[in-house]
């Protein structure tokens, strides 16, 4: 689920940084652009792992910050099909599940990827009065509730409208969250933790 990925980029420091540790201060932009933000078909970016090379500074004209060439590795997360992860359901409706992993919330489960048979109740006093999913399994009903931890099996991963300019990306994430997976819980051995302990 996690991977190292290498990137080379060209730095912009600006003038206010000059002063710092070279390679502190690259690392502080780095982190700045980079972390928290999804990189078209590959994953998550959580953080700068190291700087591997570092190039000249540059100075543009009519620009007062320094520019270089940078070689570097992030730590990324990038679930694989058929990958098997633990969440927490986040959310559910009639639709299916949302789960998250405390730092990527954008997992879904729809309905045909849940255990079968299981249908959607709606605001029954067993699930505090707001609605839910139930599996029912040899007689017995088996409730799915939000903050219930899930063992969940990747099927698909997209990425939309990737953007690496903050403002742009903000705006999209209004719209659509730029990456986002598909989740299943329909085999044995998935869903809620639980379950399978006893």
């Amino acid at each position: 689920m996690f991977k190292l990925v290498d990137i080379q980029d060209t730095i912009r420091l600006p003038p206010t940084r000059f002063g710092a540790p070279p390679r502190a201060a690259l690392t502080t932009e780095i982190t700045t652009r980079y972390a928290n933000r999804v990189l078209p078909e590959v994953g998550l970016v959580l953080a700068l792992h190291d700087i591997t090379s570092v190039g000249d500074e540059r100075l543009i004209p009519g620009d007062g910050g320094s520019h270089t060439t940078v070689t570097f590795r992030v730590i990324v997360y990038a679930p694989a099909l058929g990958e098997v992860g633990m969440a927490r359901i986040a959310g559910c409706d009639a639709k299916g599940l949302r789960l998250s992993t405390g730092f990527f919330e954008d997992i879904y489960v729809t309905a045909a990827h849940l255990q079968t048979p299981s249908r959607y109740v709606a605001g029954e006093a067993a699930t505090g009065g707001v609605g839910g999913w139930v599996w029912s399994y040899d007689g017995n009903d088996l409730y799915m509730d939000v903050g219930d931890i899930v063992y969940y099996r990747v099927v698909g991963v997209s990425f939309v409208g990737v953007h690496l300019d903050p403002a742009a990306a903000e705006r999209a994430r209004v719209q659509w969250p730029a990456m986002t997976i598909t989740a299943s819980l329909g085999t044995p051995g998935l869903g809620v933790t639980s379950w399978w302990a006893s």
